[in-house]
């Protein structure tokens, strides 16, 4: 049986849109956005409510996802996937328990492949 990130990399997808949300003390937080994948490499993430163009740095494409999975840099972590592709759906990351801002949760949705 395939583990979820090899499952999406049987899928052999690099060009994407996804949507995406972010829960944390940060900028852009709690603001839905819709992410442009080209190549394995982000293009766009633009605010879904009023098509602003927003920073790169603050939003992840599924294979940051997935290389934050790994990295194992982190107290606590909840992943779940998409079950026909395998990418993180939920993924809930606190580096450090106790720090009350320390955490971000990521929601991905709508996958469309480019």
């Amino acid at each position: 049986m395939l583990t979820a990130h090899e499952l999406w990399q049987s899928k052999k997808i690099s060009s994407y849109t996804i949507d995406q949300k972010k829960f944390c003390y940060c900028p852009d937080a709690n603001t839905p956005v819709r992410i442009t994948v080209k190549a394995d490499t982000i293009f766009s993430i633009i605010e879904i409510a009023d098509n602003q163009l927003l920073d790169k740095n603050y939003f992840l494409s599924i294979n940051s996802m997935f290389e934050m999975i790994a990295a194992e840099e982190y107290d606590s972590i909840v992943v779940r996937y998409n079950k026909e592709f395998g990418y993180p759906e939920f993924l809930d990351i606190d580096p450090q328990l106790r720090p009350v801002d320390g955490g971000v949760l990521y929601e991905t949705s709508n996958l469309q492949i480019n």
